[in-house]
């Protein structure tokens, strides 16, 4: 007899949902012709753009809530690397100014999930 996994966690099924919504919705806007042309990118440049945006605000809302269980260091390290090819694909920022933006975003979701005792 197969265990079911019982363990629920609303922000990793609420990311996942807003990360299709998202994608739809930039694919629709892209066909549509109202994406944004900027410098060039495409709609997938926004897409993972997006995606680092979800992933990392899903760690911040775990980090700040005592509900929903300890911030995963995966799922923010794919968030700043996903915001890293994101930016520098369509803004054209550099990597020099990522690493330092990644470092502080990892120690302010140390500095809270120290800070708020768990």
């Amino acid at each position: 007899m197969r265990r079911r996994y019982t363990y629920y966690d609303p922000i990793n099924r609420v990311m996942f949902a807003g990360l299709l919504v998202m994608a739809g919705v930039i694919l629709l806007a892209d066909q549509a012709g109202l994406l944004p042309a900027y410098r060039g990118a495409g709609a997938w440049a926004w897409i993972v753009l997006g995606a680092g945006v979800v992933f990392v605000l899903a760690e911040l809302v775990r980090g700040l809530s005592g509900e929903f269980g300890e911030p995963h260091g995966w799922t923010l390290l794919a968030g700043v690397a996903c915001l890293g090819f994101g930016a520098s694909a369509i803004f054209g920022v550099q990597w020099q100014v990522i690493w330092p933006a990644a470092l502080i975003l990892l120690g302010l979701v140390l500095l809270i999930r120290n800070v708020s005792g768990r």
